[in-house]
């Protein structure tokens, strides 16, 4: 998903028009790679993946073990899903109702 999905984004972006959208037609990309590039969108994904990893490694969790593998040693697994949840609410929260219009 993490891979695949930027070049379905960039798939439909440039095999769609306003009047036209097919899957079969090769779309036509721009001249340089340079035009697909954006620092700040960079910057902000790099930035949301190391916050992911922040509220892993730092939000409280609780331990489980998962199956048995074939040496019938089990991993530990971290589970904190619903406390990064919430973390990330408040964190997007404030700048999503900063650009709200009252």
């Amino acid at each position: 998903m993490v891979f695949g999905l930027p070049f379905a984004t960039y798939a439909l972006y440039f095999g769609c028009s306003k009047g036209h959208c097919s899957v079969t037609d090769i779309p036509s990309l721009p001249a340089s790679v340079a035009d697909l590039w954006s620092n700040t969108s960079a910057a902000i994904i790099i930035g949301w993946f190391v916050f992911q990893a922040a509220l892993y490694a730092f939000l409280p969790a609780t331990i489980k073990q998962g199956l048995p593998l074939r040496d019938g040693t089990k991993l530990d697994y971290r589970i904190n899903g619903e406390c990064c949840v919430t973390g990330c609410s408040y964190v997007a929260s404030p700048p999503i109702l900063a650009t709200r219009v009252l």
